[in-house]
């Protein structure tokens, strides 16, 4: 559905929208009416939010980096969770940022240690994936993201919370942007929802924190394409097949699950799935460079969980499978039949039996 809906709105676009629209020079901070009809992307308990309150961008990795570019300082720290989606670790990187790991359990950040760290006095801002953990598929309950929202209230850390899989977890618990608007910078988009190629996001936030993105927005690119604008506006006014789209995929990503854990349990010490990967943790005596390699030769694409490692010890025994990347489940099953029987012949040449 992403293909044809994409398809359908440029045509749209390229027949409806004005001139004036399509045409000309905007600035960073966006245009009012556009903020209003993209709210419907946003989740229900935010679809309120005023303009002055959202902006618009070119997807969450932009929003994570426009964000950290223009709210932190020299000798400011950013606290990251032990695994986390690299985009965050390369934004970091390239702004020249430092940063620090908290340590995590089944319920995402743990409070003491994070508290912890804020008692040295040098974060500014912790970046989180609450909802549908990349890579861990960890979903942080109410009652823990209210204790995070409170110590990052108490010491005065800002919270940038990256929702990018929110919309396939209709029963999650509230975002942070929720719970603690003036202390969380919100971040989504259409990437997982429509296509990475529609790159468009956005971000909610206290409005003194829009206006400095929105600064920021214009100096990287003066401002977001009027074209994927509207053919996001186009698309966000097919609101029941949207919902409809949605539903399938929650219903095939629970038939994947299935199928992974049925072919992988018995090689796995620990195995999770959530919407859209599995993240899944091996034995001690399985080098994961080699399963990668291995894997690869056998056809099948697969991350070292070091891939999104923050630090020296984290998913050094993990890999990710991007579960719902094959067109179909066919594929999916026949790819992981192959890396079943890489697992079972470890000392085996994978092009043996492919």
């Amino acid at each position: 559905m992403g293909e044809e809906i994409i398809r359908w709105a440029l045509q749209r676009t390229a027949t409806k929208a004005s001139s004036y629209n399509l045409m000309t020079y905007r600035d960073g901070f966006g245009d009012t009416q556009q903020k209003l009809a993209l709210r419907a992307f946003l989740p229900p308990l935010l679809q309120d939010v005023s303009e002055d309150r959202m902006l618009i961008n070119h997807g969450a990795q932009n929003g994570v980096y426009t964000a950290l570019g223009r709210l932190t300082s020299p000798g400011d720290t950013i606290c990251l969770e032990p695994l986390s989606y690299p985009g965050v670790g390369a934004a970091i990187s390239q702004l020249g940022l430092s940063s620090i790991t908290v340590e995590t359990d089944k319920r995402g950040i743990c409070p003491i240690s994070f508290e912890q760290q804020c008692k040295k006095g040098r974060i500014r801002i912790l970046v989180t994936t609450a909802t549908g953990h990349n890579p861990t598929c960890i979903t942080t309950p109410l009652s823990r993201r209210q204790e995070i929202g409170l110590i990052a209230q108490k010491y005065d850390v800002l919270i940038i919370e990256d929702d990018i899989y929110g919309f396939l977890y209709p029963d999650a618990p509230p975002p942070y942007a929720h719970l603690f608007p003036d202390q969380t910078v919100y971040l989504s988009g259409l990437a997982k929802r429509i296509s990475p190629s529609l790159r468009i996001g956005f971000a909610v936030a206290p409005p003194h924190i829009t206006m400095l993105m929105a600064q920021g927005i214009t100096a990287q690119t003066w401002m977001v394409s009027p074209i994927l604008i509207n053919t996001a506006i186009e698309i966000a006014g097919r609101g029941d097949d949207l919902n409809s789209f949605t539903r399938q995929i929650r219903s095939e990503a629970r038939k994947r699950h299935e199928l992974t854990t049925q072919l992988l349990s018995p090689y796995a010490t620990d195995l999770k799935t959530c919407q859209s990967h599995a993240w899944i943790g091996f034995p001690k005596d399985i080098p994961i460079p080699q399963l990668v390699r291995r894997a690869a030769e056998a056809g099948v694409h697969i991350l070292d969980g070091s891939r999104f490692a923050n630090n020296t010890t984290a998913g050094k025994h993990n890999v990710r499978l991007s579960i719902m990347a094959p067109d179909t489940a066919h594929k999916l099953e026949k790819a992981l039949i192959k890396l079943k029987a890489v697992l079972s012949n470890p000392n085996e040449n994978s092009c043996d039996f492919f």
